[in-house]
């Protein structure tokens, strides 16, 4: 499935790409767009375009949203850089699964990823993304009880790359 998308703002800019929620669209950023594009080239991507074209969001069911992949969603977000804008880094705004969706795309593209700001997100039980193995990872092999400056001294010696180990930081507190 190709994933639809729209731009805009400079293209010389910082690129900014959002990502929506489950079962969410490129609305889901209409209210901020107008501010961002004047600071970023803003990239809307639309993952559920095919599904809504074809009438399947209307047909999800709890069994079916926990057959979800968003695994190929980072190569495909990279894909559409590159062709896009050849070689340039991101920013992203990711809301719910747009959020694992930006989590996944820093886990598998650390150096194409610059920072994130996402909201309502953690990974489920139910995933087997990079992202879930990579928090697991660290939840199960690290003591949580520990004070807040030691755990996050220990995510540090654990996760070498600095915006992956913010956004994990961000996981755990």
């Amino acid at each position: 499935m190709a994933m639809e998308f729209k731009v805009s703002g400079n293209p010389a800019s910082p690129l900014l790409v959002c990502v929506p929620k489950l079962l969410g669209s490129p609305d889901d950023f209409v209210s901020l767009i107008s501010e961002w594009q004047h600071h970023f080239c803003v990239i809307l991507l639309d993952p559920n375009s095919e599904r809504r074209n074809t009438g399947g969001l209307s047909k999800l069911t709890q069994e079916s949203l926990h057959q979800l992949d968003y695994n190929f969603a980072a190569q495909e977000i990279l894909e559409i850089i590159d062709q896009n804008f050849p070689g340039r880094n991101t920013f992203f705004v990711g809301i719910s699964l747009g959020g694992k969706i930006v989590y996944d795309f820093a886990t598998k593209f650390p150096g194409r990823f610059l920072g994130a700001l996402i909201s309502d997100v953690g990974p489920g039980l139910f995933e087997d993304s990079q992202l879930y193995k990579a928090v697991d990872d660290i939840v199960a092999n690290t003591n949580l009880n520990q004070a807040w400056p030691d755990l996050k001294a220990e995510i540090t010696r654990r996760t070498p790359d600095k915006n992956f180990r913010i956004l994990i930081q961000t996981q755990i507190y």
